[in-house]
């Protein structure tokens, strides 16, 4: 049933889900970075606890484990911000010249 309020959308688009595009003002690379040495920490974590054995870390990996997907979600967000051009602004590292006083 289709109702009639509703628009035809491209089903790309129809398939856009709001947690899946990026939002403005929001630096995707930082986002990932954080996200990356998150998921390092988690490796390191696992293979001391896994591979060598210390006993002080055990289990110590399991908080760090969510960020692994996160880093997914991350790096596909990310992908989709540089391709409309979100990595080239750089609104927020540019002065305004107005605000300097000129000496004559």
């Amino acid at each position: 049933m289709v109702l009639s309020h509703t628009r035809r959308t491209h089903p790309a688009t129809a398939m856009a889900l709001p947690f899946m595009t990026p939002s403005p003002g929001i630096n995707y690379n930082f986002v990932a970075g954080s996200y990356l040495v998150c998921s390092l920490i988690l490796v390191v974590l696992l293979a001391l606890d896994k591979f060598l054995h210390v006993e002080a870390v055990e289990g110590s990996w399991v908080v760090f484990a969510p960020f692994l997907p996160c880093l997914a979600w991350a790096l596909v967000i990310r992908s989709k911000w540089l391709a409309t051009g979100g990595g080239s602004s750089s609104s927020s590292t540019s002065t305004s010249t107005s605000n300097h006083v000129k000496d004559d």
